[in-house]
């Protein structure tokens, strides 16, 4: 994670208090990559409470996503065709089995993906951003509220995007 990731990542700390109303998390889950572990920790996360799990964010980086022929390259080194690469094709079930039964009050520290996973709009997911999801019982509904964008790109940057 650069500088900057780290600047924006903090700026969440004190937005995810006020959504716990200043209690600890009920339970803390995290991706597999390092920059989960990342936000974690520049969350004030205990470590003893984090459970990892690639369904919420991984270590593996998509590489020249705009072209024919996509490349992931795996945390080990080893760059493999897309169509290689099974973690989306399981991924959208069982991330919402997962927070499906997760507790009241927990934390995930994962990636963008995961919420498209979810059919969260792609205009909305971006990074250094805190979301609400809200499970309804005896529903597979999942509500998904963005409540705080940590500030990556300086205004001006911000008004020359498409």
């Amino acid at each position: 994670m650069t500088e900057v990731g780290r600047r924006v990542v903090a700026q969440l700390k004190r937005p995810l208090e006020m959504c716990l109303n200043g209690k600890p998390p009920t339970a803390v889950f995290a991706g597999t990559g390092r920059r989960h572990w990342e936000v974690t920790q520049i969350l004030g996360l205990k470590v003893e409470r984090v459970k990892f799990c690639s369904i919420f964010g991984e270590a593996a980086i998509l590489i020249n996503p705009f072209q024919p022929h996509k490349k992931v390259l795996l945390s080990h080194g080893l760059i493999i065709d897309w169509d290689q690469y099974l973690h989306t094709t399981y991924r959208k079930a069982l991330a919402r089995e997962a927070i499906l039964g997760l507790p009241d009050g927990s934390v995930i520290c994962g990636d963008q993906s995961l919420l498209g996973q979810l059919n969260h709009a792609r205009e909305q997911r971006r990074g250094g951003a805190l979301f609400q999801l809200t499970v309804h019982p005896g529903s597979e509904r999942i509500d998904i509220k963005a409540k705080h964008f940590g500030e990556l790109f300086p205004a001006k940057e911000e008004e020359t995007e498409d």
